[in-house]
């Protein structure tokens, strides 16, 4: 035991009381016994952290039994060393004169002031270190109580979490589809560069932002929350066509993919991915402007071989003529429909293939005159075929076209989505078949699952975090609280999201510095800055 320990035990009974200096304590002496060394002893050695004591020369005079756990050495090994022996070789010259200054003014630092604090066992390895200091005065001189907790795991911790988030971050920047994450009250959270630059907008105008800012009026606002509700009800998404507006006031047709946001059961919000899809609605009026036209043609052609058989029989070359023109209007259509990026078949009202483009024959590898006049139920898996077919059926009883994803597999026995538009039409004869066109958005559809995963990881790697959490936007509004953080404060997240971060939980004494301090960040001025 240290000299000052051997002393005090000598000495009658003492008790602790406030010096002069509100910085300081120190020992009054006054008669008893020695029950208070021993109580302080006894707390020393069944405290958690590491405990070590110094002289004001920097020697170690006390040390506990986590001290010993933590540094693997045995007390004996410790007492009278100096406080260096504890820290790797980088450090000690700084550390002499570190110390030094703290012994000419003595005063209390709480755990957590410094981080990034490492210190070294006996066996030659390091570890991350928080580290708390107070003064005691004694009869002795000043000693200085350092409580020392390893804090390893908690760094681990941070560094998977730093790296999750840089990689969701890389994600979202890369990506080209616009992805917004909205509150429950309809405000946008978060949102990738590529929703700013399909709206139009700088961040600061979109985060936080009610999403009726986007909509073409209140009223499209409210019709797609009636749409959106009860999608996300039963279902738990929703995939849809709306129109949003663009900041030059452009209106725009968009596709949405919506997910519900959940965390331990409770809704936080939804996650949309949105594709301006401009150019697709302007190919597909073109097709359909297309396909009108030729039918419209066929159609007149065949009313003209009509009048001409009825008017002239007998004119054998007039018809041969109309026939030549149908032909032409024929291979058109064919050489249309075999160039384009798009699978393309008719059916008749039994379902047999009729016809097939050649990018559909080079998808499922058969040639059309194996297909013709044949059923889904003959080239693809009964439970494929059946949909198929049911889809075909609904747009002939309806008589409408309609547009949806069907899972189809390939030869090779791969999966893919199709993006499909299936439509009814009457052919030359009047009988009804069911056209249709399709896309492979195979990629797509897996693009949007990666992302889900991440974003689950990321929010998992949030939810796990031992410290607190918070993503400020420009505007100084909370957008995100892990669960450590609304612990810490002691409210729930809805009570924090969306309120002024500084002005609700910054002391005012300190707000106008951190406020300053926040402005260099967001205007580049800074980087980074570690602020306590």
């Amino acid at each position: 035991m240290a000299s000052w320990v051997r002393s005090a035990m000598n000495k009658p009974r003492q008790k602790l009381m406030k010096s002069t200096s509100p910085n300081l304590l120190k020992l009054k002496k006054f008669g008893g016994t020695y029950s208070l060394d021993l109580l302080l002893l006894g707390i020393l050695e069944s405290a958690p952290d590491g405990i070590v004591i110094v002289d004001n020369n920097g020697c170690i005079v006390l040390a506990n039994t986590q001290s010993e756990k933590l540094f693997g050495y045995q007390r004996n090994e410790l007492l009278g060393k100096p406080i260096e022996i504890l820290l790797p070789e980088r450090f000690r010259e700084r550390h002499v004169g570190h110390r030094v200054q703290y012994s000419s003014n003595p005063r209390p630092r709480p755990m957590g002031v410094c981080s990034n604090l490492t210190a070294l066992r006996k066996d030659g390895s390091e570890f991350f270190v928080e580290i708390s200091l107070s003064p005691l005065e004694t009869d002795n001189g000043i000693l200085t109580t350092s409580v020392i907790r390893d804090v390893t795991d908690r760094k681990r911790a941070e560094e998977e979490l730093l790296r999750a988030n840089q990689y969701l971050s890389a994600i979202l920047s890369s990506t080209k589809e616009a992805i917004f994450t909205i509150s429950m009250d309809r405000r946008i959270q978060t949102c990738n560069q590529a929703a700013l630059d399909m709206l139009g907008y700088r961040e600061s105008e979109v985060i936080g932002q009610s999403a009726e800012k986007f909509y073409p009026s209140v009223e499209a606002f409210l019709e797609f929350g009636k749409r959106l509700g009860p999608a996300l009800k039963e279902n738990g998404y929703f995939s849809g066509e709306f129109q949003l507006k663009r900041a030059n006031e452009e209106i725009f047709p968009a596709e949405f993919i919506v997910n519900v946001l959940k965390k331990d059961d409770n809704e936080l919000g939804v996650v949309a991915v949105v594709r301006d899809i401009t150019e697709r609605k302007r190919a597909e009026e073109i097709l359909r402007r297309s396909h009108e036209e030729l039918e419209r043609r066929v159609e007149e052609r065949t009313a003209e071989l009509s009048r001409a058989y009825a008017n002239l029989k007998g004119q054998f070359t007039e018809r041969l003529r109309a026939e030549s023109l149908l032909r032409e209007s024929e291979e058109r259509f064919k050489a249309f429909m075999n160039n384009s990026t798009a699978v393309a078949w008719m059916k008749d009202d039994q379902g047999r293939y009729v016809y097939i483009n050649n990018p559909f024959e080079r998808q499922f590898k058969i040639q059309f005159a194996d297909c013709h006049g044949k059923t889904d139920f003959e080239l693809f898996p009964e439970e494929v075929a059946k949909h198929l077919h049911e889809n075909d059926m609904a747009v002939l009883a309806s008589g409408e076209a309609i547009e949806l994803v069907e899972l189809v597999p390939t030869p090779d026995g791969s999966v893919h989505h199709w993006l499909a538009h299936k439509f009814p039409f009457k052919g030359h004869s009047g009988k009804r078949l069911v056209g249709g066109m399709a896309f492979d958005i195979t990629e797509q559809v897996r693009t949007k699952e990666a992302l889900r995963e991440e974003r689950d990881r990321a929010q998992n790697y949030l939810d796990v975090a031992g410290v607190i959490l918070v993503v400020i936007d420009a505007n100084q509004k909370t957008a995100l609280i892990n669960n450590k953080g609304c612990e810490v404060l002691g409210y729930e997240e809805k009570e924090i999201l969306g309120k002024n971060w500084f002005d609700t939980f910054v002391p005012v004494r300190m707000r106008d510095e951190v406020k300053a301090v926040f402005a260099k960040l967001m205007s580049g001025e800074i980087k980074t800055v570690e602020y306590y």
